[in-house]
């Protein structure tokens, strides 16, 4: 149910990321960051809108795996929309990037690890590439 309801809004934000997109709540949330910094707060603005843009961008390419990670940034960084983009694409490039940090190690070490990262890390594609490479490395040095 609850991919179900992900899939659902990821498929209405998909249409109307910058419709979401307030220049008036981007303002008071940057005010709130840099106060009467007016420089800063005009920067801050500029890049929730970028945020929002690299959101829209993304969204239609979500499958139902990464718009739960979607989901984890939206609740770790509200509505910092550049946060949110950062650390979608953050998690787009390390899913991407994990099949390579195992290819060389036999397939049965490679299994073992893969299990072993993702029982702790599930679908958190930036500490799976993390784990990953941690226990490669250790496997090295204890097969070298």
């Amino acid at each position: 149910m609850k991919r179900l309801i992900v899939a659902a809004l990821t498929a209405l934000f998909a249409t109307c990321a910058l419709a979401e997109f307030d220049a008036d709540a981007a303002k008071a949330f940057c005010e709130t960051e840099w106060e009467n910094d007016f420089q800063m707060v005009a920067f801050c603005v500029d890049q929730q809108r970028a945020g929002a843009e690299t959101l829209d961008r993304l969204y239609p390419d979500l499958d139902d795996i990464m718009s739960e990670r979607l989901a984890v940034s939206e609740d770790e960084w509200g509505q910092d929309m550049k946060m949110r983009a950062f650390c979608l694409e953050q998690q787009i490039s390390a899913r991407a990037a994990l099949p390579a940090t195992s290819a060389e190690l036999p397939e049965d070490i490679a299994g073992i690890i893969r299990d072993l990262c993702t029982a702790d890390w599930g679908t958190d594609f930036q500490m799976l590439v993390f784990c990953t490479e941690q226990q490669v490395a250790a496997w090295r040095q204890l097969n070298n």
